[in-house]
């Protein structure tokens, strides 16, 4: 997203406020980080990988989480992901970078090896999903936030019996 995006819900900042005060730092950056996640993966990643006509190339689309923010996540075309049935091979995000922004004419001692041409089919997809994000955002994200905590609440009294 853009950085002059503002979205101001003061009910959702509340709710959030409220939040922090009764969870800990960690449970907080869980609950909400698992809500934005869900979020992108349903709004952004399954129509990214849909668009993608190669299954073997689906594994380099993914969301990752900033390493400095505590909450903090980006989706897109991922270069480091390896195939685990094949190591050795050349990375699904690698692949995908190339086919999306294309290549130069490449020339090896003098002979043309050509040059791939730029077929965008990720970067379109997610640029279009900004507008879905915001709506997530101000509508859904407190029943997400409503589902995480359930969901952590389940496991904490699991673990307690």
């Amino acid at each position: 997203m853009e950085d002059g995006i503002k979205i101001e819900t003061p009910a959702l900042k509340e709710y959030l406020a409220i939040l922090q005060e009764v969870l800990s730092e960690k449970n907080f950056n869980t609950i909400v980080g698992a809500s934005i996640r869900k979020g992108m993966n349903d709004i952004i990643l399954k129509p990214a990988k849909s668009a993608i006509p190669y299954s073997s190339l689906k594994a380099g689309v993914s969301i990752i989480k900033y390493k400095k923010a505590k909450i903090g996540y980006t989706a897109g075309i991922i270069a480091r992901k390896r195939d685990k049935k094949d190591p050795e091979s050349l990375p699904a995000g690698v692949i995908l970078r190339f086919l999306e922004g294309g290549t130069k004419v490449r020339e090896v001692n003098g002979v043309s090896r050509g040059k791939i041409d730029p077929r965008p089919m990720v970067g379109p997809i997610i640029s279009s999903t900004k507008e879905a994000m915001i709506r997530f955002i101000e509508n859904d994200f407190g029943k997400a936030l409503e589902e995480q905590i359930n969901n952590k609440t389940k496991n904490l009294n699991k673990k307690l019996k």
